[in-house]
């Protein structure tokens, strides 16, 4: 008696309603419908994506020294050459000064020994010709020092020459140790980690901060189902914080997990999109203007049951795209056909049903 009771009201809600296409009949299966949709739709997956690490500079200290100066900040967009850190420079120029007076005196000296040769090459020279032209008037003893002369004073250039190449070593590196205190930015970029700080003194090799590339962000996506296509657009991100990629490579085929990655890549990413974020992506791979579409439960072994005159057809229909809760299909169908979409599971092509979809609000049922 029990069960007659629980049964009853389900009976009323189901079989008790007026059916929408006609009175009920008494052996009438009762369903509930949709109209079938025809309008432009887009095929479109979404997925997540994982934004890659572009290039990346540690940048530390190439001089000893005192930080003057921290011009970067944590997050800021810069450009190539744009200055970070300033050392203090006041030694590195004392230190400069003392290497070009250092490389004046020896070119003074490398020039008052290129004298010195000169003369004792003419001494040695004149020497050297009477003892070929008067035979005796010259000892050999006395032509031999002229020649140890001549090589003395070359050997002497020479040694000025090496300490001024030397001078000048030091000049350049005091030079390079100089143009060292300010740490410039080596291309465009973000500052994302800053370890220096104003007045700290740290020695050469210190890290400073890490610059992250400002080129072409790639974000890598694994697509629940094959269809994209290289320069495909994809939009990252979540309004109003979006941008639009370009598909630039796809992995043919599913992988094991039955997904399709695929790389975007981002020309100008905004600021917020960082390395290492998730972000949402969703990317259109197919529209159509006057596509069919019908409820996913409408579905029932690749068919549906259309209802007209109180009695069902069943129509094969193939599966276009599917929309997650709707599919688009192709078939005998007609925008505005009632297919079933309750009651649906043992019904046979030419039953009859009585329709029992609820009225919309608002709207007296029929």
């Amino acid at each position: 008696m029990a069960g007659g009771l629980l049964w009853l009201p389900v009976w009323l809600a189901l079989g008790g309603c007026t059916p929408a296409g006609g009175a009920p009949h008494g052996n009438a299966v009762p369903v509930v419908t949709a109209p079938v949709v025809q309008g432009p739709v887009d095929n479109v997956i979404e997925a997540t994506g994982e934004v890659q690490e572009p290039v990346e500079a540690r940048l530390g200290a190439e001089v000893s020294g005192t930080i003057a100066s921290v011009p970067g900040r944590v997050g800021a967009a810069v450009h190539a050459g744009d200055v970070l850190v300033v050392f203090d420079d006041r030694p590195l120029r004392i230190t400069l000064q003392v290497a070009q007076a250092r490389l004046a005196q020896s070119r003074a000296s490398l020039e008052t020994r290129h004298v010195a040769q000169e003369r004792v090459r003419l001494r040695s020279a004149g020497v050297l010709s009477v003892a070929a032209e008067a035979g005796g008037a010259v000892s050999g003893t006395e032509a031999e020092i002229a020649r140890l002369d001549m090589r003395e004073a070359d050997a002497s250039v020479q040694a000025a020459e090496a300490d001024t190449a030397a001078a000048e070593a030091n000049v350049a590196a005091a030079t390079l140790d100089l143009q060292r205190t300010q740490v410039h930015a080596p291309f465009d970029g973000v500052v994302r980690d800053l370890q220096a700080i104003r007045g700290q003194r740290v020695g050469a090799g210190t890290p400073l901060l890490t610059l992250l590339g400002r080129g072409d962000f790639e974000v890598l996506i694994d697509l629940p189902s094959a269809g994209a296509a290289t320069d495909q657009s994809v939009l990252l991100g979540t309004p109003p914080q979006t941008v639009t990629g370009t598909v630039g490579g796809v992995v043919p085929g599913l992988s094991f997990a039955r997904t399709q990655r695929v790389r975007v890549s981002v020309p100008t990413p905004p600021d917020w999109l960082l390395p290492g974020a998730v972000v949402p992506a969703r990317l259109v791979i197919g529209h159509a203007d006057q596509a069919l579409s019908i409820p996913r439960d409408a579905l029932t072994d690749g068919a549906a049951f259309v209802v007209h005159d109180g009695k069902v057809s069943r129509v094969p229909l193939t599966v276009r795209w599917d929309l997650g809760d709707r599919v688009v299909v192709e078939g005998a169908l007609q925008a505005g056909d009632a297919v079933v979409i309750r009651g649906n599971e043992a019904l046979t092509d030419g039953a009859a049903v009585s329709d029992a979809t609820p009225a919309p609000v608002g709207v007296p049922a029929r």
